[in-house]
């Protein structure tokens, strides 16, 4: 059976490159319109009710804007639930946090990666900065080549 797979791009559309994580997920999200097996969202912010649609998958794919990267900078790392992931009952998580209430609320949860891309500006803006910019062309083809690979040797990991 094909892995299902769940793209969340998320941030703040009006916060200059706050917006990284819709502006891949948007781009993405044309690129796979057609292809079954995967999906995408892009939300303001990760809340608990996200968790459904990721106890569905078989890998979630998370890309959002960080303040303690270089401008431009892109850090891909795994992501899972751990004991010191805090589920206290609030209106916006971290990728590990959704993964724990997704646990917790479902029983296992999917194999995770995330993608930050460090940001310049973060000012009132619709706009993303040039750098900024060539980072989410980076990570655009950088997920659609995992995709691929996660799709055609059908890999997936469940915990």
């Amino acid at each position: 059976m094909e892995p299902y797979i769940l793209i969340i791009g998320f941030g703040s559309t009006l916060r200059g490159d706050d917006a990284a994580g819709p502006a891949v997920a948007a781009r993405l999200a044309e690129r796979f319109v057609a292809r079954s097996g995967v999906s995408v969202c892009v939300e303001a912010s990760l809340t608990p009710e996200l968790a459904a649609l990721a106890s569905a998958a078989d890998r979630v794919v998370f890309i959002d804007c960080a303040a303690d990267l270089a401008a431009g900078e892109v850090r891909q790392v795994e992501v899972a639930p751990t004991d010191d992931t805090s589920p206290a009952m609030v209106h916006f998580l971290d990728p590990a946090a959704l993964m724990l209430w997704t646990r917790r609320l479902y029983g296992e949860t999917p194999a995770a990666t995330q993608f930050a891309i460090g940001g310049g500006s973060f000012e009132a803006s619709d706009d993303l900065t040039p750098i900024v910019a060539n980072a989410c062309a980076f990570v655009v083809a950088r997920v659609e080549a995992l995709v691929d690979q996660w799709q055609n040797t059908q890999e997936v990991s469940r915990a």
